[in-house]
């Protein structure tokens, strides 16, 4: 069943997500780093913490944030690092579960904004 009512939530959610994540602007920079913007997403309870550093992103999409460290300018800094926001397969109930999270972050984020 491709259009069931729980792949028809997960889509709400996506768009409800983007919405959300439009109304944060200057969107919120991620553990204070001024070249990455993103909202860090907790693991929704039930689901194990194996998808790594799983984000909300500015454009309302749930990705997982992987670092990766690269050289840096001798002298400057040994070590920068690059950030890749990989997409992750989700079954439709987990996405569900992390859209919730994320719904709630974006929220309390836009709350404590005023």
């Amino acid at each position: 069943m491709k259009d069931g009512p729980i792949e028809e939530t997960a889509e709400e959610l996506r768009r409800q997500l983007a919405d959300l994540a439009g109304r944060l602007r200057p969107f919120p920079a991620f553990w204070g780093m001024t070249t990455i913007q993103a909202i860090e997403l907790v693991s929704p309870e039930g689901f194990g913490d194996d998808r790594g550093c799983v984000v909300v992103t500015p454009q309302g999409e749930i990705r997982q944030l992987n670092l990766v460290g690269i050289p840096g300018v001798a002298g400057v800094a040994d070590q920068d690092h690059v950030e890749e926001f990989l997409e992750l397969d989700f079954p439709p109930q987990e996405y569900v579960a992390y859209a919730r999270a994320a719904i709630a972050a974006l929220t309390a984020e836009i709350d404590r904004r005023g």
